[in-house]
């Protein structure tokens, strides 16, 4: 296998929301080389639906978005990332707007939605419920008129390179030309998005295998808050859905426009566990959820659409959705699920998306500002991507003026074996992939605890086993590849998770069921 060498300004990883603000402000100060795992439109931007959290509204303002906010993070918020969320947020979607991005509107004013936990309608959204598809397809038009922006798909990251204290080369694998990229870079900016693959049952693309996160933990930089999962309450539930293949999300905003979650008998149980009902955040949506299916014995529970005016008009894709799948909204009822959705947790970063690594930025789903807490409040995320993309951007702009050059000896440590005997590992590949994502879900999941993590930690030792036995030095293969880092992903979440002895935001421990602030308010810091 070649091994191919080449130099980029800034190099670029991932083409989420993130990447691509983060590329697109780079461009403006040197060439930008952007690579993504798969093609630019395989992201989990794609398929955000909700919207965009921005307080545009007269009775709302950035301080009562940053009061939500704080409020959803239950403790854990670095208020100074809130507040730079919230200052920065208008002026990112004013430019999204003049770049052509169009959001829905009730005659000249934005038609502004309500989700779960947000005490104003501030959610603006397009075309209904397809958010996330045009914000993306506006930063690929901006994207496609900078000439000094190349772009390179099926690029698999492998590792970090650190030499002198400084990340200075990223190693990769081009699937399609076969070959090895050892990339020189004067900066480095991650953008890789989440891990969702990790869990059975997920909202997230194939594609979310948490490679960022491990390849930054295996180089050295410093995670935190990985114990932080969110767990989506109303994802769509058909059965037979076969484990590992993303749900279709089920938006939030239906609850922000009056559907009722009822169980398998019709009962509207959110009451009986909040006081704000359907519009609770999410971790408590979710958790009593959970409860009412162990209750009624029951895989999935009701959203019930009939009090939403027009949901054929404000919901699209969901009807088309609901409809493909046999679903007959003639009855109001959606059958939805939980399912693994956002990592809350990840590369820790300052205000400007450094790490602890000199050289290496990070941004969105993959990184943890200290935005999202010990639970992420709905509709933050995208807002979260184009804010901090962009800053890391300015902030690498500044890094490159004072970083000297870095030594170009790297050693390749990855073996190069025969593609057809590590096809014959597939099914064995595939048998410690489910058995990974049954662990997690079951083990590692919505309602945890020491007798559960603990066996968890065990099974994913003796996975991590097993893959080292079948595959005795890293190879390059992506299944493989992908398999390395969820098993190294799941095993940093779950000892966190052993670690925080008590509950809070999204990690929830029925042995250790309330809040102490007096030893927990703080946050789990890792490095390798």
């Amino acid at each position: 296998m070649e091994i191919t060498r080449c130099s980029a300004g800034f190099l670029v990883i991932g083409s989420g929301v993130a990447g691509l603000s983060a590329a697109i402000e780079a461009s403006r100060y040197e060439e930008v080389l952007l690579i993504t795992k798969k093609n630019l439109k395989d992201s989990a931007t794609q398929h955000a639906q909700g919207g965009i959290a921005v307080p545009l509204g007269k009775r709302d303002s950035s301080d009562l978005h940053f009061q939500d906010t704080i409020k959803a993070g239950a403790g854990l918020c670095n208020p100074a990332a809130v507040r730079t969320l919230v200052k920065d947020g208008p002026q990112e979607i004013f430019r999204l707007i003049e770049w052509g991005a169009q959001f829905d509107k009730k005659g000249s004013s934005y038609d502004l939605g309500r989700e779960a936990a947000h005490s104003r309608s501030r959610v603006i959204h397009a075309s209904g419920d397809a958010t996330g598809q045009e914000v993306e397809r506006t930063l690929l038009e901006k994207l496609s008129t900078i000439k000094n922006c190349q772009v390179q798909e099926n690029i698999f990251l492998l590792d970090f390179i650190v030499s002198d204290g400084k990340c200075s080369h990223v190693l990769a694998y081009d699937e399609k030309a076969k070959n090895i990229l050892v990339i020189e870079a004067k900066a480095v900016l991650l953008a890789s998005g989440g891990m969702g693959q990790i869990y059975g049952i997920t909202t997230n693309p194939e594609i979310s295998t948490g490679d960022g996160i491990a390849s930054a933990y295996r180089c050295g930089a410093e995670l935190t808050d990985l114990e932080f999962v969110q767990f989506h309450p109303t994802a769509l539930y058909l059965e037979n859905q076969q484990i590992g293949k993303p749900l279709f999300l089920i938006s939030e905003a239906l609850r922000g426009e009056g559907a009722i979650l009822r169980n398998s008998s019709g009962y509207a149980f959110m009451a009986d566990y909040d006081k704000r009902k359907e519009l609770a955040p999410r971790d408590v949506v979710t958790r009593a959820i959970f409860r009412e299916m162990e209750k009624t014995g029951c895989s999935f529970v009701y959203l019930d659409i009939s009090p939403i005016e027009n949901f054929a008009g404000r919901f699209p894709n969901i009807r088309e959705r609901c409809k493909k799948s046999g679903i007959k909204l003639s009855k109001k009822m959606i059958p939805v699920e939980l399912a693994a959705h956002y990592m809350m947790g990840g590369v820790k970063t300052d205000l400007w998306g450094h790490t602890s690594i000199p050289g290496l930025f990070a941004a969105g789903e993959v990184a943890c500002t200290g935005v999202q807490g010990a639970n992420r409040l709905a509709s933050n995320s995208l807002l979260e991507g184009l804010v901090f993309g962009t800053r890391m951007a300015q902030a690498a702009k500044k890094y490159i003026k004072n970083s000297g050059k870095p030594k170009s000896k790297i050693k390749v440590s990855y073996a190069v074996q025969n593609p057809e005997r590590l096809k014959k590992l597939d099914k064995k590949l595939m048998e410690i992939r489910a058995s990974l994502q049954s662990v997690m879900w079951s083990r590692v999941g919505i309602i945890r605890s020491e007798a559960s993590l603990t066996e968890a930690l065990e099974d994913i030792r003796t996975l991590k086993g097993a893959l080292e036995k079948i595959v005795e030095v890293p190879v390059i293969y992506t299944p493989y590849l992908e398999l390395r880092n969820m098993i190294e992903v799941s095993e940093l979440i779950a000892g966190a998770a052993l670690q925080r002895t008590e509950s809070r935001g999204s990690h929830f421990r029925s042995d250790f069921p309330k809040e102490n602030d007096k030893v927990w308010k703080r946050h789990i810091l890792i490095s390798k």
